[in-house]
């Protein structure tokens, strides 16, 4: 069937306080831009219950019979970011079942499959459990399984207020439940590092304390995938969620050092736009190591440049705000002039676009690695100075990895834009190698792929220049 909208709404930071005040789930993930932009999601992203809540409240509100809901399975594809507009849609219904998807631009961020039946009695379970964490947990994956414990909620209302239609109709205690699903997975176990994959629950009339009981069933080292049980008043399931890696720290100086010779870079003046993390910091710790200087440029971590700055050391290093989207020339000039090099790593979150082409996802892309790079190289192109100007191509051009269509076209025009504008400014020298996938906060997936490590390619980049 055609898939058939039945709500649209963008979730705000006040969306995402009121649901951590409800149940208790405030992982960074969630609340905190900047904790958040070294995660997949690289922005904030809307709690994936909350989605689901949301499209359970919609359902009811608009008249389905959410009293026989039997069963929910729901699956948690991608990354809802705040203020990103998401549309409910159905997009199946059969006898006693119904379809339905979060979706932004046409992808489908969560994927909802409901099974009715006979009405569900509503429990009053009294209050049981511990508060939640005030500070989401951090476990390594070995010490996960066997974990079990109880959560209650914070504070009373919060469903209510959030979701009545549903409350109505299943029972705040059922709803507060399926709320705290989200908390044990952001704030107990995985915790901290934690990326919420799916959640199956079956309803019934079997009363039980308020509250949400969870136990730890596996964990699997070769997915690093948590599955837990859930037990609660009138519901139990499982969830799963992937257990992700830390964010990535950038090697020290000292270790980078022992790679390179001391005087390897020493003629390079080096400009490394993004080298706050991942593959521009690993730049400018190489040619830092090889005896160049470096200034580097952030566009939101600051504490991250500034600490880069102090490895290096400040008479090395200087580090300047710079946003892609805007002109160069007043962002920089308080960086000098001079450069030899200019390395271009400005990114925005890398993520799937939506089925076929999603013309959103290119042009947030292209906004970054065609019309950010342009800007700059003429900037350079008019000042004159002979510059070797590095754009970061993918090997993805060529693999295209399923989702990232979007991505390795804005590439592939990238390397067209690096001919042309090297037509155009002959002062400026412009190499657009392609990248293998390498080991950042982005890239850092679950379950694991392959990845190289951002030093020893950077290295063989660099010496190439020479």
């Amino acid at each position: 069937m055609e898939a058939e909208v039945l709500a649209a709404r963008r979730f705000g930071m006040a969306d995402q306080e009121r649901f951590a005040a409800a149940f208790g789930d405030r992982n960074p993930m969630h609340m905190d831009a900047e904790a958040a932009r070294r995660t997949q999601a690289g922005a904030c992203a809307v709690h994936g219950v909350h989605g689901l809540l949301w499209a359970l409240e919609t359902l009811a509100a608009q008249g389905v019979r959410m009293a026989g809901l039997r069963s929910v399975k729901a699956e948690f594809t991608r990354f809802i970011a705040v203020d990103r507009e998401v549309v409910l849609a159905v997009v199946g219904r059969e006898d006693a079942r119904l379809r339905v998807e979060v979706q932004a631009e046409g992808a489908r961020m969560t994927a909802l499959d409901l099974r009715f039946g006979a009405d569900v009695a509503v429990p009053a379970g009294a209050a049981a459990g511990d508060a939640p964490p005030a500070v989401a947990d951090v476990r390594d994956l070995s010490e996960m399984e066997g974990v079990t414990g109880r959560l209650a909620v914070p504070g009373r209302g919060g469903a209510e207020g959030m979701f009545p239609a549903l409350c109505a109709a299943l029972g705040r205690a059922r709803v507060e439940a399926i709320g705290l699903a989200s908390t044990v997975v952001g704030m107990v176990v995985p915790g901290l590092h934690s990326i919420f994959s799916g959640l199956v629950l079956t309803l019934s009339d079997d009363a039980g304390p308020a509250g949400l009981g969870y136990a730890v069933r596996r964990s699997d080292a070769r997915f690093r995938l948590v599955t837990l049980g859930l037990e609660g008043p009138g519901l139990a399931g499982t969830a799963t969620a992937f257990a992700r890696y830390p964010p990535v720290v950038p090697p020290s100086l000292g270790a980078v050092r022992d790679t390179v010779d001391p005087k390897e870079f020493a003629e390079r003046r080096a400009l490394v736009i993004g080298g706050s993390r991942g593959i521009g910091a690993a730049t400018a710790l190489l040619i830092a190591a090889g005896g160049g200087s470096v200034a580097v440029t952030y566009r939101h971590g600051r504490a991250e440049a500034e600490a880069l700055q102090a490895e290096i050391g400040a008479g090395c290093c200087r580090v300047a705000q710079y946003d892609a989207l805007a002109e160069p020339g007043p962002q920089l000039e308080g960086l000098g002039s001079g450069f030899t090099h200019v390395y271009y790593f400005a990114t925005g979150r890398i993520a799937g676009g939506g089925q076929g082409f999603d013309r959103a996802a290119f042009d947030g892309f292209a906004a970054v690695y065609l019309d950010g790079f342009a800007r700059l190289a003429a900037w350079l192109g008019a000042v004159g100075d002979p510059v070797r100007l590095l754009y970061p191509s993918s090997t993805y051009v060529t693999a295209r990895p399923k989702g990232l269509g979007e991505y390795a076209m804005a590439k592939a025009a990238g390397e067209v834009l690096c001919m042309e504008l090297a037509r155009t400014w002959p002062n400026l020298s412009i190499s657009a190698p392609r990248l293998p996938r390498m080991f950042t906060d982005q890239t850092a997936s679950v379950p694991p792929l392959p990845a190289e490590d951002p030093v020893a390619v950077m290295r063989a980049i660099l010496r190439d220049e020479a």
